[in-house]
């Protein structure tokens, strides 16, 4: 199990073992580099064992009481800390940990495996229990060393059609599941209990003027970046072009006393290259900038992004974050991301295209319906853009906020769904992504507003499930470590407070951002408009890939899953090779799934 996972920890490797528990470990070194960061560590009297990936960014803060108190440090690691807090505090420690975390924690005189994920899902952690013994892993392919043959959850592979991931607790397996962000997971005597350890509050408002929340978020902000450059070895950050990055780049700018490392992924496609604005921001601060212009080898790198994710996954932005990781650890260890900026502060295009919908929301379905399917042929008409932007408004106007929202990044549709599966394995209501999606939300109150609810989903659902897992497995793929301080506890538990209007005004996405870092930007960013880091599929899959997508999808292996109605899955293609549809998130989609298949199922 451990040696499968080298890449996420090339610099060493450990383990420990009783009779009853083993713990194996693959160290990437970041802080305390010496052998006493060593893992498996332990306290003093060899009672309890850790193993831990991830950073705690606020380890100087709680060692300091800790030696206070008599506990005694053997190494100057933020590892160390955890044990000698679960020392003092128990599983209550797990609220004092300010960072990005999954780690197994055996006490041996409670005989009690204590496993715990940060509150985001920044790092992750699968488990499965077999006769009586859990088995844990930070991917997948881990656990299937000692489950080398399980079912596939065919409940799990709709959500994955409908949300181009599998979201927690489930995977694609039947019996392995994902511990959810924020949750622990007590293992005693063959029984197991998990419970939520923190969840963010929606129901808070700061009440602070526009001023003072500016000036509030940049203090907080500034403090999650200071915080994350504490390494001892090289750092750098994903400067993509975009208002999130470029700020995470300023304030580090001024927080160091070297020229910052900035990396930059470009694309032959000039709707999809962002590589001028980056240039323009290295200039702005002096940075020492690198730029790479990816060709991608989608044959090659696909199906081994698949093995390292363990299960299907169609976000095809996860092939461009792999480029960009495997350049930049050429040269630094630990990358800044402009990560949970848009979750934050309503930064997508959804914000505005779901603002324009709520207004309909009073008119009856059935009209809502009848408007949506009229639009959608006035959308194929019109030119591409602004035709996508119609097409995607009349799919969203019959549903409810819910289905609107999954509908906007998800594969398939419902009614598409139903072509798709066969009968037997289309979900019943209970199981369908939009009770799981309504899941995520139904704490909050019925007047909570509609900024605030889709908030609630992105930070819940798309952020955790989607974006970390894409950031995770790419980065740690080529042993790259990923920092996101838009996604430090601090700032999200203040912008979760904040007004709609400081984060959307006049149709201005990310308004406070814009008002309080303004000064800082070069002015050709501030009103460029949000390109995404999605790739061009759908030109690919009509051009080079075709040949690829063709042997891949008639293939015996993919052919022999029981699941689909292949007549329409051809349909599909035809259409998308005639140019009489864009399905390309659907072929890629169902490309991943073969491929996974292909990998995993023999």
């Amino acid at each position: 199990m451990r040696n499968v996972l080298k890449h996420r920890g090339p610099d060493d490797d450990g383990e420990y073992i009783d009779n009853q528990a083993g713990l194996s470990f693959r160290r990437l070194a970041i802080i305390d580099l010496s052998p006493a960061g060593h893992q498996p560590l332990s306290n003093e009297d060899g009672a309890l064992w850790l193993i831990f990936n991830g950073e705690i960014y606020n380890f100087r803060e709680l060692r300091k009481p800790l030696e206070e108190r008599g506990h005694r440090f053997r190494s100057s690691t933020d590892s160390e800390v955890i044990v000698h807090a679960y020392e003092e505090h128990g599983i209550a420690c797990l609220e004092k940990l300010r960072g990005m975390f999954a780690f197994a924690l055996w006490d041996k005189k409670k005989q009690t495996l204590l496993l715990a994920r940060d509150r985001f899902g920044k790092k992750p952690l699968f488990y499965t229990v077999r006769h009586n013994t859990i088995y844990f892993a930070s991917e997948l392919q881990a656990l299937l060393e000692v489950l080398p043959s399980p079912e596939v959850n065919a409940t799990a592979l709709t959500y994955y059609l409908r949300f181009q991931f599998i979201p927690s607790p489930f995977t694609i397996y039947q019996g392995i599941h994902k511990l959810p962000p924020g949750n622990r997971l007590l293992w005693k005597n063959g029984t197991l209990s998990i419970e939520p350890y923190w969840y963010l509050d929606f129901s808070r408002h700061s009440g602070l003027t526009i001023d003072e929340a500016g000036r509030e978020f940049e203090r907080r902000f500034r403090e999650a970046v200071r915080l994350r450059l504490v390494s001892d070895v090289p750092l750098g950050v994903f400067l993509s072009g975009g208002l999130d990055s470029t700020i995470v780049t300023a304030l580090m700018a001024e927080l160091v006393s070297e020229p910052v490392k900035t990396f930059s992924i470009g694309f032959m496609e000039e709707s999809h290259n962002e590589l001028p604005l980056a240039r323009l921001v290295a200039e702005r601060f002096r940075t020492n900038h690198h730029e790479f212009v990816m060709q991608p080898d989608v044959v090659a790198v696909l199906p081994k992004l698949l093995r390292h994710y363990g299960e299907p996954f169609a976000d095809s932005s996860a092939i461009a974050t792999y480029y960009v990781a495997k350049e930049t650890r050429k040269y630094v260890t630990v990358a800044l991301t402009g990560d949970g900026g848009d979750e934050n502060f309503a930064g997508y295009e959804k914000f505005s295209l779901l603002s324009l919908l709520q207004p309909l929301m009073w008119i009856p379905q059935s009209l809502r319906q009848l408007a949506g399917k009229v639009m959608k042929n006035v959308g194929m008409v019109l030119p591409s853009a602004f035709g996508r932007k119609v097409t995607v408004g009349s799919q969203l106007l019959g549903g409810s906020l819910v289905s609107q929202y999954i509908d906007l990044f998800s594969v398939f549709s419902d009614p598409e769904l139903q072509q798709v599966l066969i009968p037997k394995y289309y979900p019943e209501r209970s199981k369908s992504a939009e009770s799981l999606a309504a899941a995520r939300i139904s704490d909050l109150q019925n007047d909570t507003s509609f900024i605030r609810q889709v908030s609630a989903l992105d930070l819940r659902l798309y952020l955790p499930e989607g974006l970390m897992t894409k950031t995770d497995i790419a980065t740690m793929a080529n042993s790259l470590e990923a920092r996101s301080p838009f996604l430090d506890q601090e700032v999200i538990d203040f912008t979760a407070t904040l007004p709609d209007d400081y984060k959307i005004r006049d149709g201005m996405r990310k308004y406070l951002l814009r008002r309080q870092f303004g000064h800082l930007l070069p002015p050709e960013l501030l009103h460029q408009r949000k390109r995404g880091f999605d790739l061009p599929v759908n030109a690919w899959i009509r051009g080079t890939l075709k040949p690829f997508v063709v042997e891949t999808l008639s293939s015996q292996s993919f052919r022999s899953m029981p699941y689909f109605n292949f007549a329409s899955i051809d349909r599909l293609l035809a259409e998308h090779f005639s140019n009489h549809a864009h399905h390309g998130i659907k072929i890629w989609a169902l490309l991943c799934l073969a491929l996974w298949q292909k990998e995993f199922q023999r």
